[in-house]
C-alpha cells in the first residue's frame, strides 16, 4: 500500500517520528519544489535573508541590533550607501563536510544575507560605529543635536 511519503518521493517508515517537514502540505504537488516557492535549503538567499534587526532611537543615537548567530567578523560588512542608507550584509558559510559523515538533518541556515535601512536626516553617517559580540551585531549611528526650543543662536561678527 502506498503512502503520502512514497508519493512525494520518500520512503515510509512507521517508526520514524514525524517532523514539520514530514507533514502533508496541500500545496506540495510532489515535483520537488519547496514550500518557499523554489528556494531550497541550499539556496543562498534563503539563509539569513531576514536577519532579525531591532532599531531603537535614543536621545543621542540610532541603535541597530541584529541577531547573527554563527557569523564571523570576517564574513560581515556594514556600509553606508548614498550617505543615508545603512547596509548590513554578510555570509554564513557551510561547515566543512567529511566524506564519511552521515547527515540526519540539516536545519541551521547558512548563505548570504542583506538588510538595508534608510537613515533619518538627523543621522551623522561619518561617525557610525559597530561591534559584534556573542552573535549580536550592534551598529550605533549618532544623531545631530538640536536646540530643545528650536531656537539657534547666531554669532554676530
Amino acid at each position: 500500500m502506498s503512502s503520502l511519503g512514497v508519493w512525494r518521493g520518500g520512503g515510509y517508515n512507521p517508526w520514524t517520528p514525524l517532523s514539520p517537514s514530514d507533514v502533508w502540505d496541500p500545496f506540495d504537488f510532489g515535483f520537488g519544489v519547496e514550500k518557499s516557492w523554489g528556494r531550497g535549503p541550499d539556496d543562498d538567499v534563503s539563509a539569513l535573508a531576514h536577519a532579525h534587526v531591532d532599531w531603537r532611537e535614543t536621545d543621542n543615537a540610532h541603535v541597530f541590533r541584529a541577531d547573527l548567530p554563527g557569523v564571523r567578523r570576517e564574513e560581515l560588512k556594514v556600509q553606508v550607501e548614498d550617505n543615508n542608507i545603512l547596509k548590513i550584509s554578510g555570509e554564513k558559510t557551510k561547515e566543512k563536510e567529511e566524506v564519511d559523515d552521515q547527515w540526519h538533518r540539516v536545519e541551521r541556515q547558512r548563505g548570504s544575507f542583506l538588510r538595508r535601512f534608510r537613515l533619518p536626516e538627523n543621522a551623522i553617517t561619518d561617525r557610525i560605529s559597530s561591534a559584534l559580540k556573542d552573535g549580536v551585531l550592534t551598529v550605533t549611528v549618532p544623531k545631530k543635536t538640536e536646540s530643545p526650543s528650536g531656537v539657534r543662536t547666531i554669532h554676530v561678527a
